[in-house]
């Protein structure tokens, strides 16, 4: 799959936030990937094999 920063991707799992959204906007790529979430703006960094496993979609 391609993706860039600045991508919005939804993930297979939430994020346990109040507004529990799976909706994440890439921040930047590296050995890890740094995300997003668009429900309480919270980052989560993820190692890149586990974010390419993760990913559900992507909405450019």
């Amino acid at each position: 799959m391609e993706y860039k920063v600045s991508d919005t991707v939804i993930l297979k799992k939430q994020h346990p936030c109040v507004n529990k959204t799976n909706v994440f906007y890439i921040l930047s790529i590296d050995g890890e990937v740094r995300l997003k979430c668009s429900g309480c703006g919270g980052i989560v960094l993820l190692k890149r094999s586990a974010f390419e496993k993760s990913i559900k979609n992507i909405k450019k």
